[in-house]
C-alpha cells in the first residue's frame, strides 16, 4: 500500500513539476532577451547647428511658428529653418556633415541620429559637404527625388513653381531616386555631373558636364 501511494506520489509530482519548469523557462528566456535588448539602446538623437549666419534667419520648432535664430541656434528632428533673400546659412552637425543654405531656402530634419541622416529641402538651394563613412547613412530628399551620399559634395537647387530639381556633384558620387509618378529610377551622378529633372519636360533628365562659368563662381 505504502509502495502504491509513493509511485502515485512520483506521478503526482511530475505531473505538477513539468508545467511549473516549462513556464520558469519561458521567464527566464524573456528576461535574458530583455536585459539584452536594453544593453544595445537605439542610437542617440544628435543635432546640428547654425555655426555661421548672415542676413535673416528663421527657426521653427515643435511647430510653434517661425522665430528669429541666431548663431549655435540647434536643430533637432522635426525642426524647420529658412533664410531670407540675399542670407546665408551654414548647418554643421558634429560627425563632421556641413550644409550651405543660400537665401530663400527651407529645409526640415526629417532624421537626425548619429548613423541616419536625412535632410528634406523644401525649397531654394543648398551645398552639402558630406564625410565619408560608410556606417552613416546620409540622404536629402528635394521635392519628390531622394539624394544618398558618402564622402561627397553636391549642390542642390530646387524651383517648387516649376516643380523642378537640378543636382551637381563636385567631388565624390551620390545615388539619387527619381520619382515620376509612380516610378521610381535610381541615377547615379559622379563629380563633374550635373542633371536636371522636370517632370514636364522629360528630355531635360539627362547627365551632363558642370560648366566652368558654374565652376568659376562663388557659388561653389
Amino acid at each position: 500500500m505504502k509502495l502504491i501511494n509513493a509511485k502515485l506520489l512520483k506521478k503526482k509530482f511530475l505531473q505538477i513539476s513539468l508545467p511549473v519548469v516549462a513556464v520558469l523557462f519561458v521567464v527566464f528566456i524573456t528576461v535574458a532577451f530583455t536585459k539584452k535588448t536594453q544593453d544595445f539602446p537605439p542610437p542617440p538623437q544628435l543635432n546640428m547647428f547654425i555655426s555661421y549666419g548672415e542676413g535673416e534667419m528663421l527657426v521653427n520648432k515643435n511647430n510653434s511658428g517661425w522665430m528669429p535664430a541666431s548663431s549655435m541656434t540647434a536643430l533637432v528632428n522635426g525642426d524647420r529653418i529658412r533664410t531670407g533673400r540675399n542670407s546665408r546659412i551654414v548647418l554643421k552637425s558634429p560627425n563632421g556633415n556641413t550644409v550651405r543654405m543660400d537665401g530663400d531656402t527651407e529645409l526640415e530634419i526629417g532624421q537626425l541620429n548619429y548613423n541616419d541622416f536625412l535632410i528634406i529641402q523644401n525649397s531654394g538651394r543648398t551645398y552639402n559637404r558630406i564625410i565619408n563613412n560608410e556606417n552613416i547613412s546620409y540622404k536629402l530628399k528635394a521635392l519628390n527625388h531622394t539624394i544618398s551620399a558618402s564622402g561627397a559634395d553636391f549642390d542642390v537647387s530646387t524651383n517648387l513653381k516649376a516643380n523642378r530639381v537640378n543636382v551637381k556633384v563636385l567631388e565624390g558620387k551620390i545615388d539619387m531616386a527619381i520619382k515620376l509618378e509612380e516610378l521610381i529610377e535610381i541615377q547615379k551622378i559622379t563629380s563633374g555631373k550635373e542633371i536636371t529633372i522636370d517632370p514636364i519636360d522629360v528630355n531635360l533628365i539627362a547627365l551632363s558636364d558642370i560648366t566652368d562659368e558654374y565652376l568659376n563662381s562663388d557659388l561653389v
